[in-house]
């Protein structure tokens, strides 16, 4: 009876995630902010590393902002 009832809810979680998803907006461009959450750092640690050099960035606007998949890749080239 478990299982069914498990079955049941993961069945129930899968059709919410996918409904979620294809209303969600995932933006390519982030603040330092939102770079921050996403590498796990501080404003502060962000702000550092693109200062640096040591982090991509644009400015397209005259912001700093991060494109994910520079992020995706900086994060790929820097793995142990």
């Amino acid at each position: 009876m478990t299982m069914d009832m498990d079955a049941i809810v993961d069945t129930v979680v899968e059709r919410i995630v996918s409904r979620l998803e294809t209303h969600l907006v995932r933006p390519r461009l982030l603040s330092v902010a939102q770079t921050a959450v996403y590498l796990g750092r501080s404003d502060e640690g962000i702000r550092s590393l693109y200062k640096s050099g040591n982090l991509p960035f644009i400015k397209p606007d005259g912001r700093v902002q991060f494109d994910v998949r520079d992020l995706d890749k900086w994060i790929e080239s820097h793995k142990a």
